[in-house]
């Protein structure tokens, strides 16, 4: 959703912008790039982004869902949202894995992502690679064995806190 008919400030204007920016500036020609709902964007949701480098994470009806499609695709996430905390970001090094643009820097957008070396690149997408299935939600007996595994691992340090007096 770009936000065609929604209100002026839905996604923080983030949207709409690029969207106004692909259109003006023929991004789809120039680069490749795709911005736009079914109308403008051919093709399978999922295909599209296993095929993409970069993925926009824009603010919206809820970006997290975003940050997930990215992810479980390969696709580097590119953040757009200041102020965001994202998803484990206390615990994963984000910088390693995404592209974080300010909003004030939309403009900058296809100059900021032609600016990553190829190098770069392959390394976002190799430590992508280490830490996707944190973002995968998983049911039955995997979700069972790594709920145990996290609470018994959280068990032990409490344990040792506890003897330690800390």
């Amino acid at each position: 959703d770009v936000g065609k008919g929604r209100e002026p400030n839905y996604s923080n204007g983030v949207r709409q912008k690029l969207y106004k920016l692909w259109l003006d500036n023929d991004w789809k020609t120039k680069y490749n790039a795709w911005i736009g709902d079914r109308h403008d964007v051919p093709g399978q949701y999922s295909e599209m982004l296993a095929r993409s480098k970069f993925c926009l994470v824009a603010p919206g009806d809820g970006w997290s869902g975003r940050v997930e499609d990215a992810m479980l695709h390969g696709c580097v996430p590119v953040v757009i949202m200041d102020g965001a905390h994202v998803v484990f970001q206390t615990i994963l090094d984000w910088d390693s894995f995404s592209v974080r643009i300010r909003e004030a820097d939309i403009d900058k957008t296809i100059d900021i992502l032609q600016a990553v070396p190829p190098r770069r690149l392959r390394s976002m997408q190799m430590h992508l690679a280490r830490v996707w299935n944190r973002f995968r939600w998983v049911q039955g007996p995997a979700l069972e064995a790594a709920v145990k595994q996290q609470l018994s691992t959280q068990l032990e340090e409490f344990d040792k806190k506890l003897a330690s007096g800390t």
